[in-house]
């Protein structure tokens, strides 16, 4: 198994530039890396999910992904594989992915409301619309 790593002389600068991309995600995004969870954003997750979890994987826990999928609220799958994090994947996980994609997109690409069928519609909008949907009803009468 290919396998890519990052030389020894970079490893000290790796905090440093995850506390940078953290800090862009704040600034942009306006929330915090570190307060997200993924077990709990896969329950409103719907779009069919492919996933992959290396057996050797010394950064994620494998239980990490069998929680992540069991919590889905989609179509999922999870392939396991040998190797690490960050190896290349092998053949029967290319393939596995080509199938799956294949699977997901028989019939040609889906429409939003084919893919959201039967997903339970929330109100999307924000503080801020409320305000405005105030001043417009009110202006009406």
């Amino acid at each position: 198994i290919a396998k890519t790593q990052l030389p020894r002389l970079l490893l000290p600068l790796t905090g440093p530039v995850l506390r940078v991309i953290e800090g862009r995600v704040a600034k942009k995004a306006h929330f915090s890396l570190r307060e997200v969870d993924s077990t709990v954003s896969a329950q409103e997750c719907w779009v069919p999910a492919l996933f992959c979890h290396g057996q050797s994987d010394s950064l994620i826990p494998s239980t990490h992904s069998d929680q992540i999928v069991a919590a889905y609220a989609g179509d999922s799958r999870l392939v396991r594989v040998k190797g690490d994090h960050n190896d290349l994947r092998p053949l029967h996980f290319q393939q596995a992915a080509r199938l799956f994609f294949k699977g997901v997109l028989r019939g040609g690409i889906k429409t939003p409301e084919q893919l959201f069928a039967g997903v339970k519609e929330q109100d999307d909008r924000h503080e801020d619309d409320d305000d405005d949907d105030t001043a417009s009803s009110s202006s009406s009468e």
